[in-house]
Parts: structure tokens; sequence; C-alpha cells
């Protein structure tokens, strides 16, 4: 079960980064918008699906990295 979670985050996430960046967009800031939902997705079916492979301790780990790394961000990287 481990491997397949982690595989379908995998598969999924190339097939929405190639739709996503096949697509046509009207203007800049459209494309731009389009990609960054696009990391935000994938990031988060990733996280899904490390956090199913680890658990509680997982979830904990990544608070905590969350909030020592919330301030060494911009809105543009997210």
């Amino acid at each position: 079960m481990r491997v397949r979670g982690i595989a379908e985050a995998a598969v999924f996430g190339a097939i929405d980064y190639k739709r996503t960046f096949a697509r046509t967009y009207a203007s800049d800031g459209e494309r731009v918008e389009a990609y960054s939902q696009c990391h935000l997705r994938s990031a988060k079916r990733v996280l899904r699906a490390l956090l199913a492979n680890g658990g509680e301790r997982a979830m904990i780990r990544h608070t905590e990295e969350k909030i020592i790394e919330a301030g060494s961000f911009t809105k543009g990287c997210l």
C-alpha cells in the first residue's frame, strides 16, 4: 500500500502538470495562477501520500517545519 500511494501521487501529478502546462492561457496572469494552483495540488497530493506512510509523527514533523519555515517564503513561491 505504501508504494501505491506514492505512485498514485506521482502519476496524478504528472498528468496534472502535463495538462496544465499544455494549455493556452489568455494572459500571463492566468498562466501564472494556473501553474501556481497546479504546484499546490501536486504538493498536497504528495503530502497526503507521505502522511499516510508516516502517520502521526510525519504530521508533527511537517507542522514543526511549516512553523519554522513560514517566514522564509514569499507569496510567489507558494
